[in-house]
């Protein structure tokens, strides 16, 4: 879990996936097909990290955790 702050963290494909420890491609997909929460800009996806380890944490949960 990432400490929550007041206002999105925001970060490229590329450090999202490392801080929240997917693969780029998974998280690009899981991003474009509008699963996890991100902003275009350009040709940029930008990811707001806290919120899609939310996302990532409640799939866990309902999968009956992570073993």
């Amino acid at each position: 879990m990432f400490p929550k702050t007041n206002s999105p963290r925001f970060e490229s494909i590329r450090k999202a996936a490392r801080l929240l420890g997917v693969p780029i491609v998974w998280l690009k997909n899981e991003a474009k097909s509008g699963r996890i929460p991100s902003l275009s800009a350009g040709k940029r996806i930008l990811i707001d990290v806290e919120a899609a380890d939310r996302v990532l944490t409640e799939r866990a949960n309902r999968r009956g955790g992570v073993q």
